[in-house]
């Protein structure tokens, strides 16, 4: 997140009754989304850990200014809510980071079963301790990634950004670490009694582009929604789009995202 940007952010979040509201009305402790946002702009406060306490009883831990964003994203804009056809949705959480989405989708659908797919050690720590203290069940963590090929990559880490990492080096930076990596061919068949998946959510920086384009319009039967974060400087997001809809999907802006779904025959 840029400098400008994390200023006119914070700014959004602090001046906007629509937002003030909103934060209110989600959390127990909405003073402590306010200062943590502020005592992580300086470094002293780099390891200081925060604790946000939703009205349900659930909890996340902010460990960074950025996860401070993606709770904004996922539990105040509410940019990965959606409306399935069963109680029970398989849902594919490909790049999970810390779990906040995994946890969203507990809260609208108890009855989910997630599968976490996130590479990265320290995220896989955070992931696991989501789980752990909101006491979810079915939720499930697999120290993979997900790509258009198996075998072993590099993850290079970004210096900021939790949610940042990126197995495109030029996205990032030099730093890294090796990963395994799976196709969806592969993960649906492990992980799911039927081969169908509901929804499955990207959030890979970059890596949506191959992932998407693996699929063929047989394999994609087998997932009913997608939604997907754009990385609009990695390629070109109208070919991505074009792609999807040769699948026989309709796409549709989600905030920031976007949602695809299968046409009804």
């Amino acid at each position: 997140m840029k400098g400008s940007f994390k200023l006119n952010w914070l700014f959004n979040q602090f001046t906007s009754m629509v937002y003030i509201k909103k934060h209110w009305k989600t959390l127990r402790n909405p003073s402590s989304f306010y200062i943590g946002c502020i005592l992580k702009l300086f470094p002293v406060f780099k390891n200081l850990i925060i604790t946000l306490k939703f009205k349900d009883g659930k909890r996340i831990k902010i460990y960074d200014f950025m996860s401070f964003y993606i709770y904004t994203e996922i539990f105040i804009d509410k940019c990965y809510d959606i409306e399935f056809n069963v109680d029970n949705p398989v849902i594919f959480d490909v790049g999970a980071n810390t779990g906040f989405f995994a946890l969203r989708m507990k809260q609208l659908y108890p009855n989910s079963k997630v599968y976490c797919f996130e590479p990265y050690p320290p995220c896989i720590n955070q992931l696991n301790e989501t789980i752990k203290m909101n006491t979810l069940s079915d939720v499930h963590v697999l120290p993979i990634a997900v790509s258009d090929q198996s075998g072993k990559s590099k993850l290079f880490i970004h210096p900021t950004n939790i949610g940042g990492h990126s197995i495109f080096s030029e996205n990032v930076s030099k730093n890294f670490v090796e990963i395994e990596m799976v196709t969806l061919a592969e993960a649906i068949k492990a992980n799911t009694q039927n081969n169908k998946c509901d929804l499955l959510k990207l959030d890979c920086e970059g890596a949506e582009f191959p992932i998407i384009k693996s699929l063929n319009l047989d394999l994609s039967k087998k997932f009913e929604h997608i939604i997907y974060e754009p990385t609009y400087d990695s390629y070109d997001i109208n070919e991505l789009n074009n792609y999807i809809k040769s699948l026989e999907y309709k796409i549709e802006p989600q905030q920031s995202l976007y949602h695809a779904f299968k046409l009804l025959n």
